[in-house]
């Protein structure tokens, strides 16, 4: 069970980073494009700030223009083994992950704007080394139901032994990261801010101020 942080907010990497549990982190363009940065320049800043995996996105409405695109990200990372291509799961996104590994067998590839059992299925039958089902968004675009697509899809994992991590993301709420979880996701990509909100909880804080009062007390009765 790993966790991720979505974004490129280099405060909030840092933030982050002080704690063990990340093991890496995802971008898509829109969140690139939060940053307020030359895409790469920013791309550097996060790979300086954190440890583990990035995930970057390629771009492109043709197949050429994505191929150019996995051809800058190629050179970025150059001999950086923990550079993950991210690829929709689309017509034009099955061409290229076949590109990218016939490139490269040892190329890793996230499939991600996941919707359907569908893609999932075509994205196992390319070989992704990981995929990402939109939680949220298939609840918004009224696309089915999130829980039954993950457990669905940790079926086919699990009975083809295919050797694909599920990164559930897209999320609002912490409800919705403990499902996907409990439904069966190895992986789970979270904005800083859901982070902060899995830490929340008033009734462990009141506790723990108690303890820490009941500590003084003591140490003031039992010196």
């Amino acid at each position: 069970m790993k966790l991720y942080l979505d974004t490129a907010n280099i405060e909030h990497l840092q933030a982050g980073s002080r704690f063990s549990c990340f093991q890496g982190v995802t971008t898509n363009p829109s969140i690139l494009f939060r940053a307020n940065n030359n895409r790469f320049k920013q791309l550097q800043a996060i790979l300086e700030t954190i440890e583990g995996l990035l995930f970057i996105q390629l771009v492109g409405e043709t197949y050429e223009a994505m191929l150019d695109d996995f051809k800058r990200i190629k050179a970025f990372k150059g001999n950086n083994p923990n550079i993950v291509y991210k690829v929709a799961i689309d017509e034009i996104g099955l061409q290229i992950i076949k590109a990218i590994k016939k490139d490269d067998p040892e190329n890793l590839v996230l499939g991600t704007t996941i919707y359907t059992i569908e893609q999932v299925i075509l994205a196992l039958s390319v070989g992704c080394d990981y995929i990402a089902p939109y939680y949220n968004r298939i609840k918004r675009h009224k696309k089915g139901d999130p829980n039954k697509l993950i457990q669905q899809a940790r079926m086919l994992i699990d009975r083809e032994s295919h050797h694909c991590e599920i990164i559930a993301a897209s999320f609002k709420t912490v409800d919705e990261v403990v499902d996907a979880f409990l439904m069966g996701a190895h992986s789970c990509t979270i904005s800083y801010d859901i982070f902060m909100a899995m830490l929340e909880d008033e009734v462990v804080s009141n506790d723990l101020k108690q303890f820490n009062l009941d500590h003084q007390q003591m140490m003031k009765q039992h010196p």
